[in-house]
């Protein structure tokens, strides 16, 4: 159980101002009293905390959010730069093997059929 001098001590700790100096006879019972300290620190810690300003963080965010500006023209650009890459790659697969693959001829097509008419005439 805390003696009187604690009880005291802890009421001039929440009722006293922290920006003037500690009497005397309280410093000397914070050094000799581990749990006076440490509730003495820790009620100057909330009271520096309290003093923070406060932030309307969703204002904030709203205030920036309203300050940032897009060129209507640069995204307009990078979409159509966007959409030719992606139609061109679309409609032209790539080999990975030879590079873009391209339609076969046809050349390459009635050779192909000449090689197979003339294996059906051998058969």
């Amino acid at each position: 159980m805390k003696s009187l001098k604690c009880d005291e001590v802890l009421d001039f700790i929440d009722y006293s101002e922290f920006e003037r100096d500690l009497p005397l006879e309280i410093k000397n019972h914070l050094e000799e009293c581990k749990d006076c300290k440490k509730y003495y620190e820790l009620s100057r810690d909330l009271r520096v905390l309290s003093k923070v300003k406060k932030v309307d963080l969703r204002g904030e965010f709203l205030n920036r959010l309203k300050k940032r500006s897009f060129n209507l023209k640069l995204v307009v650009g990078f979409s159509i730069v966007f959409v030719v890459i992606v139609s061109v790659l679309w409609f032209k697969p790539f080999d990975f093997t030879n590079g873009y693959s391209s339609r076969s001829s046809s050349s390459e097509v009635s050779d192909s059929l000449d090689y197979y008419y003339t294996i059906a005439r051998e058969m």
